[in-house]
């Protein structure tokens, strides 16, 4: 006898939510500023690629966990929960980000908090990301000043300590597929095997 093949496509998977966020964040928000955006596997290769960042605008987004909804008794029968989202954005180093541009104008189009404002309105505005709209906003925080340990010099370009950043917060409401009861999987032939 082998197991029935269960299929949900009406769920959507964190990869799958994952991608197609980088993909809007990539079309509406890096891109029209010259960034990129990235999918991280974990926090810790989130926060490698924050010490190791160049000027280059980035935007991290990584899937930090998710939570089973309701009570004890009824998680399992809700069939949904809540995932959680750090997305980071990195703006270079904050200090050079402040220096006019070559043209004598200012280096940047928008300051650091309007670009928080706006990937924060781009993230909420996302439909189909969540199965409740808009997506829960929990807040945004700003980096640490971070370094890679060992590096005496700042020269060598590898020691971020004056970048400029955030780190804001989501929540997503996610359905997952339902328990079955494993009578109603099994069908009359497979029950003759």
């Amino acid at each position: 006898m082998s197991w029935p093949r269960i299929t949900s496509t009406e769920c959507l998977t964190i990869d799958t939510q994952a991608r197609g966020l980088a993909f809007i964040l990539e079309r509406d928000f890096a891109g029209p500023r010259g960034g990129v955006v990235k999918v991280m596997e974990s926090m810790y290769h989130l926060w490698e690629e924050v010490i190791s960042t160049d000027d280059t605008p980035r935007v991290l987004i990584c899937c930090t966990g998710e939570q089973l909804r309701g009570p004890f008794e009824e998680q399992d029968l809700t069939c949904r929960v809540d995932r959680h989202w750090t997305i980071v954005l990195l703006r270079g180093h904050g200090l050079r980000n402040l220096e006019p541009g070559a043209d004598g104008g200012p280096a940047t189009f928008e300051t650091l908090n309007q670009s928080i404002e706006f990937l924060r309105d781009t993230v909420r505005a996302v439909n189909g990301f969540s199965a409740e709209h808009p997506v829960n906003y929990q807040g945004w925080s700003a980096i640490p000043a971070t370094h890679r340990a060992g590096m005496a010099s700042y020269t060598s370009g590898r020691m971020n300590i004056f970048i400029a950043g955030a780190v804001l917060e989501f929540r997503s409401a996610n359905d997952i597929p339902r328990v079955l009861d494993l009578a109603e999987t099994i069908t009359p032939e497979q029950e003759e095997e």
